[in-house]
């Protein structure tokens, strides 16, 4: 059940549209799928999927992304996320400020208690 439902996520980010990059981690609690519409700096949307260990869409207090370029020591600001339903959050907004590979670190946070994960992107 969990595969599959892994899969049906995998399945509709890549809906999304040809210019994804998609990737997916565990955290202790949750199943963290991400998917960003393009790898260019300007406008970008990032789109999470949580899923609890049942494989279940995961409903959260938060979600903060946190765009980090260690290579150059830059962070960007922190930005949170809207909740769309179905345990599918969305960002919009500038997290990248130029070209290279970037970090991006999310914080879950739900009763109380908070996950952490992150994704790496190459922003061309």
């Amino acid at each position: 059940m969990r595969a599959l439902l892994c899969l049906a996520v995998l399945a509709l980010l890549v809906a999304c549209g040809p210019a994804n990059t998609i990737q997916i981690n565990q955290t202790n609690r949750y199943t963290v799928a991400m998917s960003l519409d393009g790898q260019t700096v300007g406008t970008r949307i990032i789109s999470i999927t949580v899923t609890d260990k049942n494989g279940s869409p995961a409903i959260v207090d938060s979600i903060i992304a946190v765009p980090v370029m260690h290579e150059m020591g830059m962070v960007s600001p922190e930005m949170t996320a809207t909740a769309l339903g179905n345990g599918r959050y969305e960002i919009k907004g500038e997290p990248f400020t130029m070209l290279g590979v970037w970090e991006v670190a999310l914080r879950i946070s739900a009763g109380g208690k908070e996950d952490t994960t992150s994704f790496q992107v190459e922003i061309k």
